[in-house]
């Protein structure tokens, strides 16, 4: 049973999920603020409630008298992402000029010539990175996303209360997709009362389509446990009760399949190929977990079917617009996106040699890149186009080794607990979260989703009831 301390924390993590996510995003300052405040007063709740109960809390797992208990303290998942923290802070902290000079030679040379252009004296003290009021507005966005995780994964985790949080994750989802469609249906081109002026691919309430396909690519799959829900429900009552019970899980069925053939539609409408792609991907890793569990194997043939008929859907809808898309892929070497792509991986990767080690600061991309730009753009770059080559330029090798151990440990923890399971809840709902965090981490190769608030939040909430559901031995609310 919920108390009163974990229903307001629900409610303010289902807010924020509602709000960053119509409000563009959450990419505006003042969205970024409200949240990193919002998760701030939540974490406050959240240590009240353990003040006034006088426990810990943690991050492992286990039932004890019927009751999921968990550990924080215990988990490797967390530990690495605190060390992450730590490296962050590191970064900030202000150390004698002739270390920065031995552990990163380049950030000293930064310093050193704009003391030189501004005829100020080099400071004794200097940070790593090289933009410490970008790295401190980074580090308290990352804050409030490893917060959300703590506070989802502390509060949320009867099949009850993760159920309706997916039931929201996928009405915005839903909302969202026809949102979108509607708007390119009708040549109106809005996001509420702003007009367009980027893109005129079906984007939702994002200034960007290819976040808005990183959007659904999180969210489809989770729609898709809804659907692996209703194909394993079996009821064992009279044949009158029977038929009864056949009709409202077939026209169940039938209008899962539905709602998922809008938000799929909606997502190859963005015309988004790293979205598609990803998408792709997200699939193929459902029905390849899918697969593997006797109780959702017969789903497999269903989810195949529908991905297929939406996608016909789709072609049929906005053919000259996929079409096109499509067709640039084989075109590549001319695509003018694509270019500008690879021109700034190909720089970016300059300041990976002259940062190899702590990189230039979480956040100091956009600052340090004209430095190393060669090539013209009326744009200014603000990202790398690839989460991990600008998480390896800002954190260098020591950030990027400790977020692939994060992501490793998150799926071997993750698949060997789901492995284990047999409650059918535990077994839909941590392979639809699988697939999604898989996704999206695809898709964060080639683009910079994981960077918008809005995708951000959602990916911690759905890294969170996944790594739940998939610890959990519950069995599912009737």
């Amino acid at each position: 049973m919920s108390n009163k301390y974990d229903i307001i924390i629900e409610i303010g993590i289902i807010g924020l999920l509602v709000y960053m996510t119509l409000a563009f995003g959450g990419v505006l300052d003042g969205s970024i603020a409200l949240m990193e405040i919002v998760t701030a007063l939540l974490l406050l709740v959240w240590l009240t409630k353990l003040v006034s109960q006088r426990h810990s809390a943690s991050h492992a797992f286990t039932v004890q008298h019927g009751k999921c208990q968990v550990r924080i303290a215990t988990s490797p998942l967390l530990l690495i992402l605190v060390v992450f923290t730590g490296l962050i802070l590191f970064q900030l902290l202000p150390l004698p000029a002739f270390f920065v000079r031995i552990v990163s030679p380049e950030t000293y040379h930064v310093y050193a010539e704009a003391a030189t252009n501004t005829a100020l004296p080099l400071p004794a003290f200097l940070p790593i990175s090289v933009c410490s009021y970008a790295t401190a507005m980074e580090l308290r966005k990352l804050l409030a996303y490893l917060m959300i995780f703590v506070l989802t994964v502390n509060t949320i985790r009867s099949p009850r209360q993760i159920t309706r949080l997916i039931y929201v994750i996928i009405a915005l989802g839903l909302f969202e997709s026809l949102y979108g469609i509607l708007e390119y249906f009708s040549g109106h081109q809005h996001i509420f009362f702003h007009k367009k002026t980027s893109s005129l691919a079906v984007s939702g309430t994002f200034v960007n389509k290819n976040h808005f396909a990183g959007y659904l690519e999180m969210v489809i799959p989770l729609a898709f446990s809804l659907l692996f829900t209703r194909l394993t429900e079996h009821s064992q009552t009279s044949s009158k009760k029977l038929v009864r019970f056949l009709d409202e899980k077939y026209m169940k069925i039938l209008l899962t399949c539905f709602l998922l053939a809008i938000m799929i539609a909606a997502l190859i409408l963005s015309s988004s190929r790293g979205g598609m792609l990803s998408f792709a991907s997200g699939m193929g890793c459902l029905m390849g977990l899918a697969y593997n569990r006797r109780l959702l194997r017969k789903g497999v043939i269903v989810v195949l079917i529908l991905v297929v008929f939406a996608g016909g859907l789709s072609v049929f809808m906005g053919y000259d617009l996929i079409m096109t898309r499509l067709h640039t892929l084989v075109q590549l070497d001319t695509e003018l996106s694509f270019q500008l792509r690879w021109n700034i991986w190909h720089d970016t990767l300059s300041i990976v040699r002259d940062f190899p080690i702590f990189g230039t600061g979480l956040g100091a991309f956009s600052h340090i890149f004209p430095r190393y730009q060669t090539f013209p753009s009326h744009l200014a770059v603000l990202y790398a186009e690839s989460d991990y080559l600008q998480t390896l330029a800002e954190t260098g090798a020591v950030g990027m080794i400790l977020i692939l151990c994060g992501g490793i440990v998150f799926f071997s923890r993750t698949l060997k607990a789901w492995k284990q399971r047999y409650s059918r809840w535990s077994i839909v709902i941590a392979a639809s979260g699988m697939s999604a965090v898989f996704a999206i981490l695809i898709h964060a190769c080639i683009d910079f989703n994981l960077h918008i608030p809005a995708n951000a939040l959602l990916f911690s909430v759905i890294a969170a009831v996944t790594s739940t559901a998939a610890h959990s031995q519950r069995r599912s609310p009737r």
